[in-house]
């Protein structure tokens, strides 16, 4: 008789502390649920709310696009609750990430708040140091699409076409699958070549228009220069992937003792090739008559 009596209060026992529990369980989940509310309708008070973007920094990109790129990432709601224009939570990486992947010619973006209602937006824009030519050689037409490309060998706009040199171009062949808002090639090779490219001109005092991209690693560095009365207009093939000091120093010695214009004066065809691929040898190639 005892031990049914002690069953009984230690089941009724267990019944009040799980209803005590339970009581606390939901107190503390309406609690929670209170406080996310507030939370929810407090993120879309007016007063923090960004109601204006402002642009600076951009020169071709227009302003009216880059404020309607990051008004679509501002648009709506964490979870359904939170408003994504909260200028306390607003997705900033996301905002960067859309704008520059929207517009391959801005580098950079700046997000500050000029108030809890006004985002500022600063761009840095790309600049070109070359045009890239989507063709197999220097042979280019009016449909022949062609690129701007920054110093970091990255393509990021289409070009118009140009009737001179405004721009040092790039010629690669046109099964290549780069296109807008893709690497030319890998960085380092391309400020290889800009900077063999750059020591040609200023170090030798040679006119450089071009590169042609022969395969992975030959390529052809297009001159055009008079030295005294004769015209040097061709190339200079090298592998891109040698030591471009070395290769530089051999092709500053085949300059300054004359053994190009040796070369040049020495034959009655036209001089089109200087060929710097096989180590410290130099073979130069002159055009078929």
């Amino acid at each position: 008789m005892n031990r049914r009596k002690k069953q009984i209060r230690s089941e009724s026992h267990r019944r009040k502390r799980w209803n005590r529990l339970m009581i606390k369980a939901g107190i503390a989940v309406g609690t929670v649920g209170i406080i996310v509310g507030l939370l929810a309708w407090g993120s879309h008070a007016t007063f923090i709310s960004i109601q204006t973007i402002q642009v600076s920094g951009n020169n071709v990109s227009k302003s009216a696009s880059i404020v309607s790129t990051a008004e679509d990432v501002l648009d709506g709601n964490y979870i359904g609750l939170f408003s994504k224009d909260n200028s306390i939570i607003f997705p900033r990486g996301r905002t960067r990430s859309a704008i520059k992947q929207q517009y391959p010619r801005i580098k950079s973006v700046d997000l500050s708040l000029q108030s809890l209602s006004t985002l500022r937006i600063h761009v840095a824009e790309r600049s070109p140091v070359g045009i890239w030519c989507r063709a197999d050689s220097t042979q280019v037409s009016a449909n022949t699409p062609c690129y701007f490309v920054d110093k970091h060998g990255y393509v990021y706009a289409e070009a118009p076409h140009f009737s001179n040199d405004v721009f040092f171009r790039y010629y690669q062949t046109a099964s290549t699958t780069q296109s807008i808002g893709t690497q030319l090639m890998p960085t380092d090779t391309f400020r290889r070549i800009s900077a063999f490219k750059d020591a040609v001109e200023q170090r030798l005092d040679m006119n450089t228009i071009g590169f042609v991209n022969m395969n992975t690693t030959d390529g052809r560095l297009l001159v055009n220069q008079k030295l005294d009365n004769e015209a040097f207009k061709g190339g200079i093939v090298f592998n891109y992937r040698d030591n471009l000091r070395t290769l530089f120093e051999n092709l500053k010695t085949v300059v300054q003792k004359d053994i190009l214009l040796s070369q040049m004066q020495n034959s009655d065809r036209k001089l089109s090739t200087i060929d710097m691929r096989f180590g410290n040898k130099v073979y130069f190639r002159f055009e078929d008559t």
